[in-house]
């Protein structure tokens, strides 16, 4: 057998492979056998036409036969003796034509793994978002806290919407006398000066009473975020329905031991500060392995197989139809065709499949690796993280075949560390 490797693109392979006479014969051979073990003809039981028959009546499917099976018979030697690993799938490109005594040749192409050369990694300058947990954070939160802990009483009948009520009205109105979505409810709560409405429809409400309609008229900002109504003159029909006042707890160490294992708001106050300090470290952390990604991916550009961007678009596709659908949508409900999404979600693939290859790469400069004891670890935090014992999470791993993929996910996250505490870090103010 004698083959030849062309190089196509940097992650495309052509590999043509010349078969001698005595292997087609033996595969001719071989064919007669199976395609008369199948073969009906009339006069004949199956499986027992001649051989002369079958020549005569089944030479296409002979033929066909013997082609299939010197392809199947020779493509993984052929890979074998080439040294090359095929990420996709090996398609035919080229067979034949098949003569009874002579050689055959075909040819068939793959996608390979690109070659990575990885250079600038260390000492990357990354920017991290200046946090800080401030006490007026803390109060804010506490505020929320509070808020949420607040109950609501009926009203005096002549009590007046304001500060300190809630008020459940029905409205319906336009902007720019047009009818738009979401112009309409019933029963809805409006709690004065919380934001749940703009502050000029609130302001237009202030001292209704139950039972009262009124015409309230505004102009929405420019700037407003639905751009449907943005700038447009509002007119809403609005009857309140119901007043009712906020009880609003105090602030004191007996709220303090209504929120859990709390004996003083001075304990509260800590554990808020605590927990908020541990989330901006997680989003610190989060901001920076993602800017420092990106640079990755910007200093490091190569083509990647396309079967594995399919693959990833694919697994991007189920996740939004996945999101859609906990929202009681389907993809059809959006107005985005599958073309639009594959054309949106491409590029986004492609830089995932292209820093997966980097991170790899990165490992393996760095010899980076991942033991058991890092595997242990990792099942340890996914079973803390969604409660359920080591050994269910360990079996549910081990039966899908996703310790793999757990084990590459998790020598990414070692390398993108690497890279976060070779870098340069600056600091830069949060945004309002």
């Amino acid at each position: 057998m004698k083959t030849k490797i062309d190089t196509i693109s940097p992650v495309k392979r052509r590999i043509t492979v010349d078969l001698p006479i005595e292997r087609v014969a033996a595969a001719i051979e071989k064919a007669y056998t199976e395609v008369q073990k199948k073969a009906k003809l009339k006069g004949f039981r199956e499986g027992h036409v001649p051989r002369h028959l079958i020549g005569l009546h089944f030479k296409a499917d002979v033929e066909e036969e013997t082609a299939h099976g010197l392809i199947t018979g020779s493509l993984q030697e052929a890979l074998e003796k080439e040294a090359v690993t095929p990420v996709s799938r090996p398609s035919i490109t080229a067979a034949g034509p098949f003569q009874k005594d002579a050689a055959f040749s075909y040819s068939f192409e793959f996608e390979v793994h690109p070659a990575v050369d990885v250079k600038e990694y260390e000492g990357l300058t990354l920017e991290k978002t200046d946090r800080k947990i401030t006490d007026e954070l803390v109060d804010k939160r506490i505020a929320a806290i509070q808020q949420s802990m607040t109950q609501l009483e009926p009203a005096l009948e002549d009590a007046t919407f304001g500060k300190g009520f809630v008020a459940f009205i029905d409205f319906s109105g336009t902007a720019d006398g047009e009818k738009f979505k979401g112009n309409s409810a019933e029963n809805f709560a409006v709690d004065f000066g919380a934001g749940s409405m703009l502050p000029a429809f609130e302001e237009k409400m202030a001292g209704m009473k139950k039972g009262e309609s009124r015409k309230v008229e505004f102009d929405y900002p420019k700037d407003y975020f639905n751009k449907e109504v943005a700038g447009k003159h509002a007119a809403f029909d609005v009857t309140v329905k119901e007043v009712k006042t906020k009880r609003i707890p105090e602030l004191n160490d007996d709220f303090a031991k209504d929120l859990g294992n709390f004996k003083t708001m001075a304990e509260v106050r800590e554990d808020i500060k605590k927990r908020l300090i541990e989330v901006t470290e997680r989003e610190a952390k989060s901001e920076l392995i993602n800017n420092a990604m990106e640079l990755l991916i910007k200093n490091h550009q190569f083509e990647v197989p396309e079967s594995l961007v399919i693959s990833e678009l694919k697994g991007m596709f189920e996740s939004f139809v996945a999101e859609l659908a906990k929202q009681g949508k389907k993809f059809e409900d959006i107005g985005m065709k599958v073309e639009q999404f594959i054309d949106k979600y491409k590029p986004a693939a492609e830089n995932r499949i292209r820093g997966y290859y980097i991170l790899d790469a990165i490992a393996k400069a760095q010899n980076i690796e991942v033991n058991e004891s890092d595997i242990e670890a990792k099942l340890n935090s996914v079973a803390t993280q969604y409660n359920q014992p080591l050994d269910k999470v360990k079996e549910y791993y081990t039966k899908d075949n996703l310790l793999n993929g757990l084990k590459n996910q998790h020598l990414h996250e070692k390398s993108l560390d690497f890279v976060v505490i070779k870098a340069k870090i600056k600091s830069k103010k949060a945004k309002k």
